[in-house]
């Protein structure tokens, strides 16, 4: 795909919108290698959160969370949010400065008699977060959370920015 892609693009005028095209193929491409270990069924969350991270750099990251299985479209909904706050962190927060780290964590919390997955992104160590002015796809993507129906609340904080995400665990376990 991401072959098919830069044949397609190459001469495209805006190199940069070719270049996020392509990380996001990689990062889809994540997704689905973690998804083929279980012929597309399942996933391990903290597994997916690893692969859509690793090219970020592996030790500026902490995650932290119970094991938990999630569906194939929870998968990819969670690589390309996770993918999509990465590249804001190294373009404009934590991952931009030298010292910044990332906190992904997780857990299962009971939510109106139903088990919901609570994901939070914690920014530290780089520039204040400030809200952006346009919101382009990406932004669309982090908005749309682990299921594809939101549920997601950003925090623009002189720390960093914090991320959080909760979807009814039902839901982001479907096949």
């Amino acid at each position: 795909m991401q072959a098919i892609a830069h044949q397609t693009l190459n001469k495209a005028e805006d190199q940069e919108a070719v270049a996020a095209f392509g990380q996001r193929l990689g990062a889809l491409a994540s997704a689905n290698d973690v998804l083929t270990r279980d012929n597309w069924s399942s996933a391990s969350l903290g597994d997916v959160a690893r692969g859509a991270l690793a090219t970020f750099g592996g030790d500026r990251f902490v995650f932290s969370g119970p094991d938990v299985t999630i569906g194939p479209r929870a998968t990819l909904a969670l690589t390309l949010m996770l993918h999509e706050l990465a590249t804001n962190a190294a373009k404009y927060g934590a991952l931009s400065s030298p010292g910044g780290t990332v906190s992904v964590t997780w857990k299962i919390r009971r939510h109106d008699d139903k088990d919901a997955l609570d994901l939070t992104w914690v920014e530290r160590g780089g520039p204040p977060a400030v809200e952006p002015t346009r919101r382009g796809f990406g932004s669309r993507i982090i908005r749309m959370g682990l299921s594809g129906s939101g549920g997601v609340e950003l925090s623009y904080e002189t720390e960093g920015l914090m991320m959080r995400a909760t979807a009814p665990l039902h839901q982001i376990q479907e096949a």
